[in-house]
């Protein structure tokens, strides 16, 4: 009697867990839907800044001065990347 019923509980366990597992894919899959244009958009204008900015204008930025390179970088990023998944897309991409 006692298997029987504790049969029971881990199947009615098993399924909570499993729609939660369904819940929680749906949410994922809603959020990658809402992220897509905005990766998609960051991906072209990567692309667009590649072709368009010659690599002279770098040098100009830059002074060869690692700790004021690393400064100059570190402010133009935080304040042109934006949102924290663009920052991972760019960072990617511009390695």
């Amino acid at each position: 009697m006692k298997e029987k019923r504790n049969r029971e509980i881990s199947i009615n366990n098993v399924l909570r867990q499993n729609q939660g597992m369904r819940q929680a894919l749906r949410k994922t899959a809603n959020n990658f839907r809402q992220i897509l244009p905005i990766l998609l958009g960051v991906l072209l204008l990567i692309g667009l800044a590649n072709v368009v900015i010659p690599k002279s204008y770098y040098r100009c930025i830059f002074t060869r001065n690692p700790l004021l390179d690393s400064l100059i970088g570190a402010i133009f990023g935080s304040i042109l990347a934006g949102n924290p998944i663009n920052s991972y897309i760019i960072g990617g991409e511009l390695l």
